[in-house]
């Protein structure tokens, strides 16, 4: 997949609340075993490295690829809304896209608000 076609995927998971539009509080590179990036839903091979991230204590690691990682913390400073993000993407509790809820408007914004 293409950087440019990874960037619209994430800044639609941030948009749609798949993916959180904040930062981290804890951050960790290991090997991979094989698991799914949740930035691009691709395998993260075992010769690749996996960063493992959570941003409330309790929350599920949130997975992504080196490359999807730098893409969405770019992506996080740049997306015009925020929504509610309710956890993991493979959590019951995530916000369907449906259900995105913005909790903040930031400049213009030609997304349409639900």
């Amino acid at each position: 997949m293409d950087t440019q076609a990874i960037r619209l995927l994430i800044r639609r998971k941030i948009w749609e609340g798949h993916l959180p539009p904040d930062r981290l509080s804890r951050v960790s590179w290991v090997s991979s075993n094989g698991e799914t990036c949740d930035a691009c839903s691709m395998m993260v091979t075992r010769v690749q490295v996996l960063i493992q991230g959570t941003n409330r204590a309790g929350d599920l690691p949130i997975q992504f690829h080196v490359r999807c990682f730098g893409i969405w913390n770019d992506e996080r400073h740049t997306t015009r809304v925020r929504t509610t993000y309710r956890g993991h993407p493979s959590s019951p509790a995530r916000l369907s896209a449906s259900h995105a809820v913005p909790v903040a408007l930031v400049g213009e914004c030609s997304m349409p608000v639900v």
